[in-house]
């Protein structure tokens, strides 16, 4: 959390200066590729007592201006970019997982992501992914707050994913876009119904095409 947070002070920092912007930019990215290797959090989390050897490597390598740049936050902000990095390649390893797995199988559907209950409201919100194997089109549930009335929204919409790998191939394929209900029954109905929708628009088009 303390890398994520000095990243956020480093920009905020250098956005008005668009010169010393694209340094900094330049300096995190490129200490982030030199920890390219670096396979875990737990690997990064080691190598933070070198980060101060490597920030002068990466700098005198890119020819840079060390001294004149915020060296604590770089090196923070450059670790943070590198453990998102890494959480991302978790997230896809494990969506191909689930992908693989409801091919073989056989199943129509697969779930690439769940978290939270629907019962425990904002306390510990509801997310889920739903991909339909044959197709890529997945429905995304979420629960989140409605902050006029301070409630609970049950939000559904449906994205274009890969459907191989997982990955998001159109955030808006005009089927559903953000559509929330404020009671879980309605909902549940409307996910229930997208789920057929988008089975038998795979239906219909293989029968178009034949």
């Amino acid at each position: 959390m303390s890398w994520v947070e000095s990243e956020r002070q480093l920009y905020g920092m250098v956005v008005a200066d668009p010169s010393r912007y694209e340094q900094v930019i330049l300096a995190v990215r490129a200490m982030a590729d030199e920890m390219h290797e670096v396979a875990s959090t737990a690997q990064l989390a080691a190598m933070w007592p070198s980060a101060p050897d490597l920030f002068v490597s990466v700098m005198a390598r890119l020819g840079l201006p060390a001294q004149t740049l915020p060296r604590e936050h770089v090196m923070r902000a450059a670790f943070a970019l590198r453990e998102r990095e890494l959480r991302e390649q978790i997230l896809r390893q494990v969506r191909r997982g689930c992908i693989d797995a409801a091919r073989q199988g056989g199943d129509a559907w697969a779930v690439l992501d769940e978290a939270g209950t629907l019962e425990a409201g904002l306390v510990d919100p509801y997310r889920c992914t739903e991909m339909y194997v044959a197709s890529g089109l997945a429905v995304i549930s979420q629960v989140q707050p409605d902050v006029e009335r301070g409630v609970s929204l049950f939000v559904l919409s449906v994205v274009r994913l890969d459907p191989l790998s997982g990955e998001l191939l159109d955030a808006t394929p005009g089927i559903e876009d953000w559509t929330g209900h404020a009671c879980c029954e309605d909902y549940l109905v409307h996910r229930r119904t997208l789920r057929e929708r988008i089975a038998s628009m795979l239906v219909s088009d293989a029968k178009g095409s034949t």
